[in-house]
């Protein structure tokens, strides 16, 4: 089974940029025809553009993936965040403190329903 990457990269290369590729073709191929280029420079031309283009398509989709995977971590440094790293005040234990922030401290019940919200927040796209 394909990865979801792999299946984003198919369906982005699949996309209407395809058809905008064809028409390029097209007008190669008519001022190719029209400037009377050989048969040889005429595909060196086709060919190096197609080589462009899927670098270029490839750029695009590395940099979405990054972007994505850049977005990802954010919101996986907010619920770490929110979650770990927080200690009972020795002084009152009602509040819980981490570096120098205080919260009311929660209960067992609220400590479960809080990981499960963070672990749903972390599946949203």
């Amino acid at each position: 089974m394909p990865k979801k990457t792999d299946e984003t990269f198919w369906r982005h290369f699949k996309s209407t940029e395809l058809f905008s590729s064809l028409r390029a073709v097209f007008l190669m191929l008519f001022a190719a025809d029209t400037f009377h280029f050989s048969v040889w420079r005429t595909g060196f031309l086709i060919f190096g553009y197609g080589f462009c283009e899927s670098v270029e398509q490839w750029r695009d989709y590395r940099v979405q993936k990054r972007r994505d995977e850049m977005k990802q971590k954010a919101k996986d440094d907010v619920c770490d965040d929110v979650l770990y790293g927080w200690e009972w005040d020795k002084e009152n234990p009602e509040v819980e403190i981490k570096n120098g922030l205080e919260r009311p401290a929660l209960a067992y019940e609220n400590h479960v329903m809080l990981f499960r919200i963070a672990d749903l927040l972390r599946r949203m796209p």
